[in-house]
């Protein structure tokens, strides 16, 4: 029995051994092929091969190099694979042309990808904005309503747009004017609302409205915006709300010490109470609310 189970042994090690040395033979194969798929010298033929091959890091390298061809590239365009997608459609090697091609790409999901890389990392005509905010998928207006150089004309469009997510992307890009911000202000939906609280460019009278809305997370947004004014700043210190006092503590400057004083001690009280103002906090501020509309 001994003498089986020591063979038994010697055959288990073995087989280690050799799966040990088997994987060793498939990263050195592995490193050489990154190499291959980085060197601009490799032969077109090679970097085509490379780029079918199961491994998203394998392609991701091939997508970078600049000598890949341009039809590998396009097929790289409709990877499974953001990354290896993203890589492609940034390589500096593909036209202009051919880059833009893809805006208007069938699929769905290619047609995004390839708006989102365009939209981050190169010039876009106002012509193509436009049509890119007239689209039919609304994750792509939600793309151009969040770009920081679309033009104020365009910004105006998405804001009257049927999806609260494109309003929203409006109301979050820091260069949407104050008259757009306060005609999102009054949209039905708290996330539009939230957004414009959260937005370092809203102006202050803006804030002090949104600060009586009846939506703690619209407050706290309004609580946390360095825009907020000290008027507007001693209406929330009044707030039975946990999270829009914690933030008002934590994120703005602007309180004496006085406040901060008198704001850590309701802090301490509501915590050791275990007292739930949201209920109550909410019917206030909902009587509030409907009097201001």
């Amino acid at each position: 029995m001994r003498q089986i189970s020591s063979l038994i042994d010697l055959g288990y090690q073995k087989t280690v051994i050799e799966l040990s040395e088997l994987e060793d033979r498939f990263w050195d194969l592995r490193s050489a092929q990154f190499e291959v798929a980085e060197n601009q010298d490799s032969a077109p033929s090679t970097l085509s091969e490379l780029a079918r091959d199961k491994d998203k890091n394998l392609r991701r390298r091939v997508a970078k190099n600049k000598s890949t061809p341009i039809p590998v590239l396009e097929e790289l365009f409709c990877d499974q694979d953001d990354g290896v997608a993203s890589l492609a459609l940034r390589n500096p090697s593909v036209p202009r042309e051919t880059r833009l091609d893809f805006l208007n790409h069938e699929n769905t999901h290619v047609r995004l990808r390839a708006t989102l890389v365009v939209l981050e990392h190169f010039e876009m005509p106002d012509q193509i904005l436009k049509t890119l905010a007239l689209d039919s998928e609304s994750s792509i207006r939600q793309a151009v309503a969040k770009r920081s150089k679309t033009p104020v004309t365009i910004l105006s469009v998405l804001a009257q747009q049927p999806e609260s997510s494109v309003r929203q992307a409006v109301a979050s890009n820091p260069h949407t004017p104050a008259e757009i911000l306060s005609i999102l202000a009054q949209q039905p939906e708290s996330s539009v609302r939230q957004a414009v609280a959260s937005n370092p460019h809203t102006p202050a009278e803006i804030l002090s409205i949104l600060a009586q809305q009846p939506e703690s997370s619209v407050r706290q947004a309004v609580a946390g915006n360095p825009k907020t004014s000290v008027e507007t700043i001693s209406v929330l210190i009044g707030d039975n709300h946990l999270e829009v006092l914690e933030t008002l503590l934590e994120s703005n400057s602007k309180l004496s010490p006085d406040q901060r004083k008198d704001l850590l001690t309701k802090i301490a009280s509501i915590r050791k109470e275990g007292r739930d103002f949201r209920v109550l906090n909410q019917n206030v501020h909902e009587r509030r609310w409907q009097q201001f509309r």
